[in-house]
């Protein structure tokens, strides 16, 4: 896990996701680095603004709230590790999936690394450009007006990075999404990030345009 680079995890969760596989191979390792630039740029200006890489520190300082919740992780095939609310801002962290990931690997602070996560997806929300914005596809044609998008893992893939350049980690985090509390009845299911799930706060819209 630990020789995972960014750019491979994120290559590969572009080619897992059904909005990132429709962007062409060859132009997804610039998307990924793009993404990945931007989450660590994103990481040093904080920071700088705020002389701490402590993200409870940082979250409070931003006035978003962190808790713990004991609801069941699962949604279905997905498993929650932490979530971002706008309104009010507020990260969720379930205690289920943070103390399976914390028990595979126990020398990491699993919860702050995730708050950090969310942390970036809070920028995102309150004017940071949203790193899903710069690479769209083409979801439906017809004639000619297109129904494009940006694409929503790069967003993960960004926030992965911001968190790994705030706390100085010598390994890319989103490998840890794999080690996630798995419900019994999704053993055997496909693998879906523990992360992704509906779009927190200001992403990239969806539309119709010519051309």
């Amino acid at each position: 896990m630990d020789r995972e680079s960014g750019e491979a995890w994120g290559c590969e969760r572009l080619a897992a996701d059904r909005v990132g596989r429709r962007l062409p191979e060859a132009d997804r390792p610039a998307a990924v680095r793009q993404a990945l630039r931007a989450g660590r740029e994103a990481a040093r200006r904080l920071r700088a603004a705020h002389g701490t890489a402590d993200p409870f520190a940082l979250a409070a300082r931003l006035r978003v709230a962190v808790s713990w919740s004991d609801e069941p992780p699962a949604l279905g095939s997905l498993v929650r590790i932490a979530e971002y609310a706008p309104r009010p801002p507020a990260i969720r962290l379930f205690a289920e999936s943070v103390r399976a990931v914390g028990a595979a690997h126990p020398p990491r602070c699993v919860a702050g690394i995730y708050v950090a996560h969310e942390l970036y997806h809070h920028l995102e929300a309150t004017g940071l450009e949203p790193a899903a914005a710069p690479a769209r596809v083409t979801l439906a044609r017809l004639g000619r007006w297109r129904w494009e998008s940006g694409i929503r893992a790069l967003s993960e893939i960004a926030a992965h990075a911001f968190a790994q350049a705030l706390l100085d980690l010598g390994f890319f985090p989103g490998a840890l999404d794999r080690l996630a509390a798995r419900p019994p009845a999704a053993a055997g299911a496909g693998r879906h990030s523990p992360i992704d799930g509906p779009p927190r706060g200001r992403v990239a819209p969806r539309g119709w345009r010519a051309g």
